[in-house]
């Protein structure tokens, strides 16, 4: 009964809908999207979050050169978030930080790892996200512009084994994650040349939306 309801989450709430591939690929590409998402989110945080497993490898601009996974266990990221984070913000060091005006961006990552509701063993991520391709950040136009069409574009490399119960003998999840900013402060996130353990599948991208 959990997993249809889980299965259910995954196609109506989180928008990654993927079809004629088997229930366990469905569940691994959500959690590698997740693992990408929460990443992102600790590395903004203020003060930066530790997430079980994570490693993040910074690079000059806003966004990180990699992120590693090592036996993370993606039920761990909601409550890591909760408890470390005051929330997300911009800057390039600890005294000159720029927070986007937004009540907390942390809680729309947080409110999306509790729908998904992956419980502890069913989620485990080993593998990296590369950014091979990006522009150049800039913290003062993200905080002005509602539109972020000009403002965010990066394209990033996955490699990723999901394991757990609800990854049933491993699934592989490989292919680019295209990361594009749009009108009122949002982000989208859509896989190119996405496979799993070496299938070819289609997903549908994933909005955030982080308001005005």
């Amino acid at each position: 009964m959990r997993k249809a309801l889980a299965s259910v989450l995954v196609f109506l709430v989180f928008c990654c809908s993927v079809s004629a591939v088997p229930e366990s690929a469905v569940y691994a590409i959500e959690g590698v999207y997740d693992g990408v998402i929460s990443a992102m989110a600790s590395h903004l945080s203020v003060p930066r979050v530790a997430l079980q497993g994570v490693t993040v490898v910074r690079g000059e601009g806003l966004l990180p050169v990699r992120v590693s996974f090592v036996r993370s266990d993606v039920s761990t990221y909601a409550d890591s978030l909760s408890f470390f984070s005051d929330g997300v913000a911009f800057g390039s060091d600890g005294r000159s930080v720029e927070e986007l005006p937004v009540k907390d961006v942390s809680e729309m990552v947080i409110r999306r790892l509790w729908r998904a509701g992956f419980l502890p063993g069913e989620m485990i991520l080993d593998g990296s996200v590369r950014v091979i391709d990006s522009e150049d950040l800039d913290a003062h136009s993200l905080m002005s512009d509602d539109d972020w069409s000009d403002d965010i574009h990066a394209r990033c490399s996955v490699s990723v084994l999901a394991t757990g119960t609800l990854a049933s003998s491993g699934q592989v999840v490989e292919g680019t994650f295209i990361v594009r900013g749009g009108e009122g402060r949002t982000l989208t996130i859509e896989a190119e040349e996405l496979a799993v353990n070496g299938e070819e599948v289609e997903a549908e991208p994933v909005h955030l939306v982080f308001g005005i």
